[in-house]
Parts: C-alpha cells; sequence; structure tokens
C-alpha cells in the first residue's frame, strides 16, 4: 500500500516516450471481442460476468 500516486521523477516522461506501453494483441487477424472473452474464459476456466449495454449511436 502507497501512501499517495507516484511520480516521475525529474521529467522522467516526455512526448518522445509516453508513459504507457501499447501492445497488439490482435495480431494481423482481427477477431471479436466476444470470441477474445470467450478465449480468455476458455484459458481461464470460468465464466465472465457480462454487463451487456445498449449499441451506442
Amino acid at each position: 500500500v502507497i501512501d499517495r500516486i507516484p511520480t516521475p521523477k525529474n521529467n522522467e516522461f516526455s512526448a518522445i516516450s509516453p508513459p504507457y506501453q501499447l501492445y497488439n494483441i490482435g495480431n494481423n487477424n482481427p477477431i471479436t471481442l466476444r470470441r477474445f472473452i470467450s478465449s480468455i474464459e476458455n484459458s481461464a476456466g470460468v465464466n465472465a460476468k457480462e454487463n451487456l449495454m445498449p449499441m451506442q449511436l
């Protein structure tokens, strides 16, 4: 447990190197979100608790 939100030291991050990393988990073969969730469920051996919402327009 920490007592405050960590902050970078001496301007550790800049516009050239953002404070996050992006991973392309889809590769060059896109899959549906439903299939992705199903794969995680099968691997973990549990069912996701889904809260399906109406489509946003």
